[in-house]
Parts: structure tokens; sequence; C-alpha cells
């Protein structure tokens, strides 16, 4: 999915983009979500994206305001399939 992120956003906040004629919904489902990993702590916002045809796929996405998506985690179905982090910090 495309990840969007808006400016102020609150919790329980959704917007939506249609893309090839399907919906994805984006929703804000913390704002204050602690992610550790081997790159360091950050405090991110975490969304919620699903498309209207298939919306058993879900991909959360962790958001630090600072240094951009963190980590992003594919559910299908309840059951965790993959993620992805940031390893490194390098910039």
């Amino acid at each position: 999915p495309r990840t969007i992120l808006k400016a102020n956003v609150i919790l329980n906040d959704v917007w939506y983009l249609i893309i090839s004629g399907d919906t994805l919904f984006t929703e804000v489902v913390s704002l204050s979500d602690n992610v550790t990993l081997s790159a360091g702590t950050f405090n991110c916002v975490k969304t919620k994206q699903y498309y209207a045809s298939s919306s058993d796929s879900v991909v959360y996405s962790f958001i630090d305001k600072t240094w951009g998506i963190i980590k992003l985690e594919r559910y299908v179905s309840g059951t965790k399939k993959d993620d992805s982090f940031l390893s490194s910090k390098n910039f």
C-alpha cells in the first residue's frame, strides 16, 4: 500500500485514496506507539491500511514524525505474514 500521513492527524482519523478502481483506506489507530528496533526507539503514529476489496489483508505502518516510516507489518485474516523495519540510521 501507499502510505500517506496527513499533517496534524487525530486518533481514529480515516482517509482514502482511489487506486486503479479500488479504495485504499487509512485509519490512525495510535498517536503514540513506542517502537524499539536496532536503529533505536521511536515514538510513532500507527496507521492501519486496507483495500475495500480485500479488508482481510491489513498493513500497519509505524511512522516517526522525524524519520518517517520505520516499520511495516502485514496481516492476512489476523495472522502476521511479514514485516519490514529500519535496521540502522545512516543519514
